[in-house]
């Protein structure tokens, strides 16, 4: 699943109400105007040079129409080591539900997954604990179940 990086993507996406909810999560989805360039490997000789072929190539590219975008604010994770635990865990969760969904392929549209409100530092022992972890892990593949498993078509 490619990377969202467009920040008017990211501003209609949050700009709609949230298509799945948890308490400490909300998922958006924008569906229109998702152009995302993915690099393939170039198929014979480049219009750039008459040199060997290269492994991946400019003129040889394909839109993908599937994006995941992460607001992670340092209000909701004053430290960055959290910031980034949770990222990673939206992520390995996006990759999980891609691969649960049988064809190998995220429904299309730009997701954006916002943390929406803190975790509760008194709960955990560090900024990086595997309890952290595990309940933001928790609350992710439930998330993504909703958004994604329970109705892939919407």
């Amino acid at each position: 699943m490619a990377s969202l990086s467009d920040r008017s993507t990211f501003e209609r996406a949050l700009g709609r109400a949230p298509v799945a909810r948890s308490h400490h999560f909300a998922m958006h989805l924008c569906r229109e105007g998702v152009v995302k360039a993915a690099w393939v490997p170039a198929q014979g000789k480049l219009s750039t040079s008459s040199a060997k072929p290269r492994e991946a190539a400019v003129d040889n590219h394909v839109e993908t129409a599937a994006c995941l975008g992460l607001v992670v604010p340092k209000r909701h994770a004053a430290h960055a080591v959290t910031r980034n635990l949770i990222k990673r865990q939206v992520r390995a969760v996006a990759a999980q539900a891609v691969s649960a969904l049988g064809s190998g392929v995220a429904p299309q549209g730009a997701w954006v997954v916002r943390l929406k409100a803190p975790f509760d530092a008194k709960r955990f022992a560090s900024p990086a604990s595997q309890p952290l972890r595990d309940e933001a892990r928790q609350e992710l593949e439930a998330l993504f179940q909703q958004a994604w498993l329970a109705r892939p078509s919407r």
